[in-house]
C-alpha cells in the first residue's frame, strides 16, 4: 500500500475515534484527532503530487475520507446537542448531492 493511500485509511479508522471523543466530551483529544486528520488529508495530497503516485483507490476514497469525517464530525456533535438537527442535515444532504453528482 503507498504511503498516500495508508494516510486515506488512517483517516477512515479515525472516524470512530473522532465520534467517542467528542460524545465523551474529550474536546482535546477530538482536536487533536481533527488536527491529524486535516493534516494526513495535506500530506497525502502533497506525497501523491511529489512521487507522482495516483491510485483508484487514492481517487475514490480519498474524498470518501472526507466526507466520513466531515458527517462523523458533525454527528458526534448533534448527538453531543452541540448543533441543531436541520444543520446536520443540510451537510448529510450536501454530501449525498455531492456524490450523486
Amino acid at each position: 500500500m503507498s504511503v498516500p493511500n495508508f494516510l486515506t485509511a488512517f483517516r477512515i479508522f479515525c472516524a470512530p475515534f473522532l465520534y467517542v471523543y467528542i460524545t465523551m466530551a474529550s474536546w482535546d483529544w477530538a482536536l487533536f484527532l481533527c488536527f491529524l486528520c486535516g493534516f494526513s488529508d495535506f500530506l497525502d495530497g502533497y506525497v501523491a503530487r511529489l512521487l507522482r503516485q495516483s491510485s483508484k483507490f487514492g481517487k475514490i476514497f480519498d474524498p470518501v475520507a472526507d466526507k466520513i469525517l466531515v458527517s462523523t464530525l458533525y454527528f458526534a456533535l448533534y448527538v453531543k446537542n452541540e448543533v441543531p438537527f436541520i444543520f446536520l442535515l443540510v451537510i448529510f444532504l450536501r454530501d449525498v448531492f455531492l456524490v450523486l453528482g
